[in-house]
């Protein structure tokens, strides 16, 4: 099961930076509301922030795999070395017992969000073409298209956005991945309340 999940992670991580990284530039002239809020100012640079806490997330989840699995053997010195340093409150004791990453339903739900999000947020790429930037703007020969995705629902794109971030919440924050087997925002309680509120952080920034 362990290797399902570090299949899983990588997947929907690619997919993930796929899909959070601009189609098309902004344009420097023709920007709309030029003076709009400073949140949705820094708005874009959320998913910038997200990304390489996203490959964190994975590669941690796949090191802490390879240390309990055979086909790839690891030396002992390696194995005690990765769980030391990126498991600082592992879930399992001794800190020298495997380390407890595992596919869950939790991962599961997640990663079903994230791919239907990512390729949700891909076809509105596909659909807007050159339309599409990650700030407001008027470009040439600008045009209402309302086809695909934008014949259902009037921002499809946020939508995805919304499916991404809840499922790499559930996949990531979750039991049976590095962040909770491996105490990284903490125990109990607290643990729970950082989580939610650094979900809670990405939900309101990354809606582009």
């Amino acid at each position: 099961m362990s290797f399902s999940r570090a299949a899983i992670v990588c997947i929907q991580a690619a997919l993930y930076q796929l899909a959070s990284t601009p189609p098309n530039k902004a344009p420097a002239k023709g920007r709309y509301a030029t003076d709009e809020v400073f949140f949705s100012k820094i708005a874009p640079l959320v998913f910038k922030i997200q990304q390489p806490l996203i490959w964190l997330c994975t590669l941690a989840d796949v090191l802490l795999i390879l240390t309990q699995q055979t086909i790839i053997p690891l030396s002992s010195s390696a194995t005690s070395a990765i769980r030391s340093t990126i498991c600082p409150s592992p879930s399992t004791q001794p800190v020298s017992a495997t380390v407890a990453i595992h596919t869950t339903s939790f991962l599961l739900i997640g990663a079903l969000l994230v791919v239907s999000g990512s390729l949700l947020r891909l076809t509105c790429y596909r659909t807007l073409g050159a339309f599409f930037t990650f700030e407001l703007a008027i470009l040439p020969a600008h045009r209402l298209i309302a086809s695909g995705p934008y014949s259902v629902i009037r921002h499809p794109a946020y939508t995805g956005s919304l499916l991404m971030l809840m499922g790499l919440a559930l996949a990531n924050l979750s039991p049976g991945g590095w962040v909770a087997e491996c105490g990284i925002f903490g125990r109990g309680s607290g643990s729970l309340v950082v989580r939610v509120g650094f979900f809670r952080c990405g939900m309101h920034g990354g809606l582009q």
